[in-house]
């Protein structure tokens, strides 16, 4: 399955831009949760589904950090539940307020093989792992429709992802984000795809 997506940052008329420009619709618009600390973390969501993307056709495609970026949140302390509280009060927003009843895509912890994001799995893989799953198992106990991406950077060579794959039970989706500059790598699409 292909679907079409967008991210353009909290800009909901970048998105209708998007899709005139294409001449289609999307599929999918990326939201993402803000991370600044747990306040940001549920009024973000509810903000977003609320307000920003309250009147998108496009189904929304959720990346929902796995811990925020408060210097003091930890993936050992989410690993232990701590935090299970904050996960299900979004997964409550995004559930309650999500026509329907198709799957309501969520992607955490991505990139989580380099060192850029608060939950990187680097020297601590288990914690990962043990947060990805409370992440998931909070998001379940709320729906059932969620399903979930375990999402790596191809550009890391910080470390084997594998050792932080939480398990075929936790895992809907295999993603990988990868990014091509042509302000250093050229403007070639063909060599930017083989490249990849």
């Amino acid at each position: 399955m292909t679907l079409l997506g967008v991210y353009v940052g909290n800009d909901a008329d970048a998105a209708e831009n998007f899709e005139n420009w294409m001449g289609s619709e999307t599929d999918l618009v990326h939201a993402v949760v803000g991370s600044a600390n747990w306040t940001d973390y549920t009024s973000s969501a509810s903000w977003m589904i609320n307000s920003l993307w309250s009147n998108t056709e496009s189904d929304l495609f959720w990346s929902v950090p796995l811990i925020v970026d408060d210097g003091a949140a930890s993936l050992s302390t989410a690993a232990s539940g701590a935090y299970n509280d904050y996960y299900r009060s979004v997964a409550q927003t995004l559930a309650s307020n999500t026509d329907g009843d198709g799957p309501i895509y969520v992607r955490t912890g991505w990139e989580f093989n380099g060192d850029w994001f608060a939950w990187s799995a680097e020297g601590q893989a288990q914690n990962f792992v043990g947060a990805f799953r409370q992440f998931v198992e909070s998001f379940r106990d709320v729906s059932d429709r969620f399903t979930f991406e375990w999402n790596v950077d191809a550009a890391s060579g910080g470390m084997n992802p594998a050792e932080a794959y939480p398990g075929d039970e936790y895992v809907d989706i295999v993603g990988m984000d990868f990014y091509w500059k042509p302000e250093f790598s050229g403007s070639d699409p063909v060599e930017a795809f083989e490249d990849m």
